[in-house]
């Protein structure tokens, strides 16, 4: 019943330097031999900064196999309704202390990603074993409902469609609340072979395949074009163990978890609109690749700043004259030669910035090129395995980075930018030639 892999590293690991990935992927190896892409993540950056002081009371339940109350990593943001003071049971003896480890690791993710600002009820329906069954699911997400959870993230998942769960869910539906579920672990495709309650199409319902660093589907997680609806961080996330530790997990659970408190960061900095609403605006918003396309119904993976700030709906807007001007040493610069960022630079007062590409050549799936602005962070990323590049880049602001890393052939990689544009927010003049013809090696 459990959707979980479980693979459990030290905490002390030293090559896990870039042990946060889901959170601010800065590329390098996760642990040994796991590679990583920069800016796959869920693309947090500084939203944290934005939120208010007196934000919106948010409620995440986690039915799961309990949580270990004392961890320090999260047990500030536990909650305990009045009526349940030593948490939620079904297991009968009324002890949500946690045996398996899997709650207390979906917990310490979403308290990570919210900074402890979503409430955490955990609902302990599976045993140390692994093992529950139907009723106690139900029950448990009867008691979710009932005790006022505006989100409740299932890390488990059933072979079939029962009549009482979709009740459920319609209930749920009535009172605007997401179910946050995971595709599966069977590396199946859900569009033929149902997996539930994700393959259910009910709109509060918010499925979740599982993401590597490098932004693949992991092997074993379900995917479907139709079916799933978006993918998250999966593989190797680091949080909360069960002996007071930090530990390593993968699976749809984790990706669930990360997608659950996404939505609910998303929730305290937009408080005005549905949680319906910003579980559809997650989908609509998120980082868009042609590989995801084939294998997700929103064609991405989360990226919160991308939510955030609707950054489609804000390139739709910019009107204007476009302003070309040449592209020399003091609009194309490196900042090292480590990272390869470059920066193509407009006067201060330009209201946005476009760039023009004759090619991009990246040879194989490690070359990277990732675009960024101040706002969004990396907010969108091509690699070799792209069948498809864009012609023209258009952001609000006055600068464009992009990052260009490599694999195994740097010789091969580079692209090749033959315009630079930019609007000002008066009377728009034409200055100078058309850039000549810049070429950027690696």
């Amino acid at each position: 019943m459990l959707a979980i892999l479980i693979l459990l590293l030290s905490s002390f690991d030293s090559f896990a330097e870039n042990r946060w990935w889901y959170i601010d992927n800065n590329g390098e190896e996760v642990t040994n031999y796991l590679p990583a892409k920069r800016g796959v993540d869920i693309g947090l950056n500084r939203l944290h900064d934005l939120v208010p002081r007196n934000h919106q009371r948010v409620i995440v339940a986690v039915i799961d196999s309990g949580v270990n109350q004392a961890h320090p990593f999260y047990k500030s943001a536990l909650y305990y309704p009045s009526n349940y003071p030593r948490g939620v049971s079904l297991r009968g003896d009324n002890d949500i202390t946690d045996g398996l480890g899997h709650g207390t690791h979906i917990a310490g993710i979403i308290h990570h990603i919210t900074k402890g600002r979503a409430q955490i009820l955990p609902i302990k329906v599976i045993d140390e074993n692994g093992r529950g069954n139907a009723f106690n699911l139900f029950e448990g997400i009867r008691k979710a409902i009932d005790l006022g959870a505006n989100i409740i993230n299932l890390s488990l998942d059933n072979p079939e469609a029962h009549p009482e769960l979709i009740e459920l869910i319609k209930e749920g539906l009535s009172k605007d609340i997401v179910f946050v579920t995971v595709a599966g672990n069977f590396g199946q495709n859900n569009d033929v072979f149902p997996n539930y309650p994700s393959s259910l199409s009910f709109e509060n319902i918010l499925s979740v395949a599982s993401l590597t660093p490098s932004g693949q589907i992991e092997r074993y997680s379900n995917f479907g074009k139709k079916s799933v609806d978006i993918a998250a961080p999966g593989e190797k996330i680091y949080s909360s163990g069960i002996a007071g530790d930090m530990i390593f997990m993968s699976g749809t659970s984790m990706a669930s978890a990360v997608a659950a408190g996404s939505l609910a960061l998303l929730k305290i900095l937009l408080p005005d609109q549905s949680y319906i609403d910003l579980s559809d605006r997650l989908k609509k918003y998120s980082f868009k690749t042609p590989y995801l396309k084939e294998r997700v119904s929103s064609g991405g993976r989360i990226n919160l700043t991308q939510a955030y700030y609707q950054r489609r709906e804000q390139e739709k807007k910019i009107r204007g004259r476009w302003i070309k001007i040449p592209l020399d040493r003091n609009n194309f610069t490196s900042k090292n030669k480590i990272s390869s960022l470059s920066i193509f630079k407009a006067p201060d007062e330009a209201l946005a910035v476009r760039l023009i590409f004759k090619s991009i050549k990246l040879a194989d799936v490690e070359d990277q090129l990732c675009l960024k602005t101040k706002e969004l962070g990396y907010f969108q990323c091509l690699s070799g395995e792209d069948k498809k590049f864009m012609k023209s880049l258009a952001v609000k602001g006055n600068k464009i980075y992009l990052d260009l890393t490599t694999g195994s052939h740097p010789d091969l990689a580079g692209y090749e930018v033959i315009g630079l544009e930019y609007i000002l927010p008066k009377k728009r003049q034409r200055i100078g030639p058309p850039g000549k013809l810049f070429i950027y090696r690696h």
